[in-house]
């Protein structure tokens, strides 16, 4: 049944035509194509609704990545993001305060493959390379309770970081590491300055007694550790009486 409204021109309903056909004698190519035209329709509407949804999802997924780059770089501390293999994949502006001849993670890992490439080599520090072989990675990720430092040299300046690792889980399960370098220069400044002072006489300014004593334990245990001898010098200044007097 069809209801086609007839109108004066005023355009006032005044009747109605009403059409009525047999379902039978509707043809099947009519049928097809209307059913063809729905299974269109409806395709394109939920191809419409799936783009749409996963928009949302990406731009909700952007701003997460936003969120928390934005907490990475308001932190006062380096933070490195690496992946498995020990590639750098993600850095935080504060970077950037210390290596400021890039302005990107491209930029430096065109001409460096690790921050480690700037580590100093020096006893009881991480470097490069642990106990010969092991990544300094993952060295510290296998020895999660101590605490390590990095002495880092670039362009003539001079920074120590105490270095902690966290590992985390990547939507892929791949495992990250995050790494954080906490800028420790100023306090080792001072507690190198302070040790220099208990081993140093300020009038001479060459080691003390306590100076002395360390040295001496030092030198037995070499001694001692390659079978080597081990001899002592002693010797007096003249008239040394004078320079206490005078100063």
């Amino acid at each position: 049944f069809i209801s086609v409204p007839i109108k004066n021109c005023n355009k006032e309903t005044i009747g109605y035509y009403i059409l009525i056909k047999s379902f039978d004698d509707i043809k099947d190519t009519s049928l097809s194509f209307f059913i063809f035209k729905f299974i269109t329709i409806a395709g394109a509407l939920s191809a419409i609704f799936m783009l749409v949804v996963i928009f949302l999802l990406w731009r909700r997924s952007e701003q997460r990545k936003q969120y928390y780059k934005q907490i990475l770089n308001a932190s006062s501390n380096i933070i490195i993001v690496f992946n498995r293999d020990y590639n750098i994949i993600d850095i935080n502006r504060r970077f950037f305060d210390y290596f400021s001849d890039y302005r990107t993670l491209e930029e430096f890992k065109e001409r460096n493959r690790c921050i480690s490439d700037f580590f100093v080599k020096e006893d009881g520090l991480l470097q490069k390379f642990m106990n010969r072989e092991k990544h300094w990675l993952q060295f510290l990720i296998d020895h999660p309770d101590k605490e390590y430092k990095a002495k880092v040299i670039y362009k003539d300046c001079e920074w120590y970081f105490k270095v902690y690792v966290n590992s985390i889980k990547s939507r892929e399960k791949e495992n990250h590491y995050v790494v954080v370098f906490n800028d420790v220069t100023t306090l080792e400044k001072q507690r190198k300055e302070l040790e220099k002072a208990s081993l140093t006489d300020p009038l001479t300014e060459i080691g003390n007694r306590r100076y002395f004593n360390l040295k001496l334990d030092e030198e037995i245990a070499r001694s001692q550790r390659y079978s080597t001898p081990l001899s002592v010098i002693m010797f007096d200044i003249d008239h040394f009486k004078r320079v206490n007097d005078q100063y």
